[in-house]
């Protein structure tokens, strides 16, 4: 049996899971890494793909889209993509500091005037960079589909667990 692949932007996740990993005596390839860079893979060669709150800190549509193009790619035909991420709790206030978009679904984070972050926006006077996506359930579904995904079973609250595979055809509940 090969080991699975596990990645994380953060090199300290990665020390931690490797730890964990080994101590458990589990075979598993790790690498610090960029998933919203990961280029189209030409060979498909994973059965599942599991996104553990990862797709929440992914704000931007372009970001997103490569993600989505990364993983189509790599699943073997039938295979599964499995994501948990956060969603929009209709009601809720946004934190000091933050400003929700609910057309986007993208959660703002204040920062200083005259940050030179990367997407800084200016909202009300105030400076904001994109910080986290909390889509509705509903968004969520709709936003895999158009990415190539049929969705087969969404299951939410204030999270989302969502069971998918490539290709399109009728979704359950």
């Amino acid at each position: 049996m090969s080991p699975a692949h596990a990645m994380d932007l953060i090199p300290e996740a990665i020390s931690l899971a490797r730890r964990l990993a080994e101590e458990r005596g589990v075979r598993v390839d790790f690498s610090v890494a960029d998933v919203c860079a990961l280029p189209a893979d030409s060979v498909a060669g994973y059965d599942l793909v599991v996104d553990s709150y990862c797709l929440q800190s992914i704000v931007l549509d372009e970001d997103r889209s490569a993600v989505f193009s990364a993983v189509r790619s790599r699943l073997k035909p039938g295979g599964y993509y499995v994501i948990s991420t956060a969603l929009h709790v209709p009601g809720r206030e946004a934190e000091d500091g933050f400003w929700y978009d609910a057309s986007t679904g993208i959660y703002y984070r204040e920062v200083p005037a005259g940050s030179a972050a990367d997407q800084v926006v200016e909202i009300d006077g105030r400076w904001y960079v994109p910080h986290r996506r909390h889509l509705s359930a509903e968004a969520l579904r709709d936003e895999l589909g158009a990415a190539g995904f049929q969705v087969l079973s969404l299951e939410s609250a204030e999270a989302a667990d969502v069971v998918c595979r490539v290709g399109s055809g009728e979704a359950s509940s």
